[in-house]
């Protein structure tokens, strides 16, 4: 049995924090190592990943960060995995751009669903507040 390799973001802190002390071969990414404005240098050290675990909220990075890693990964038996957030829904968020952020997110995972020649899996876990 392989040991699965997976890549996260925010691993230092919440839920981030709690999801890598669960696993054993985990790549993590933070605003202190590699802020996920970093798209393009995320996607490349996560290439040989088999799970990525978008979790890290930056403005619409989060989303940015899913089309670029949905690019690298259609074509294989990967799993993307989107932190999106109940405050997606109006009157729940506790902020405006945060709110249309995972809005965003949401949407465009929603999106990529749908097509149907895709091989990876995109998964979005919807946590309360």
């Amino acid at each position: 049995m392989s040991i699965i390799k997976i890549a996260i973001t925010g691993n230092t802190k919440g839920l981030g924090k709690e999801l890598s002390l669960r696993f054993d071969n985990v790549v993590g990414f933070t605003s202190d190592n590699l802020p996920i404005k970093f798209v393009d240098e995320i996607v490349k050290l996560s290439i040989d990943c088999d799970v990525f675990i978008n979790n890290a909220y930056d403005d619409f990075n989060q989303t940015k960060l899913l089309m670029a890693i949905y690019e690298a990964w259609k074509d294989t038996d990967k799993t993307i995995v989107n932190i999106v957030s109940r405050s997606k829904y109006p009157n729940i968020s506790k902020g405006f751009m945060y709110s249309a952020s995972k809005a965003s997110l949401s949407h465009l995972s929603n999106s990529l669903r749908l097509i149907s020649d895709k091989k990876c899996r995109i998964i979005d876990i919807n946590a309360g507040l």
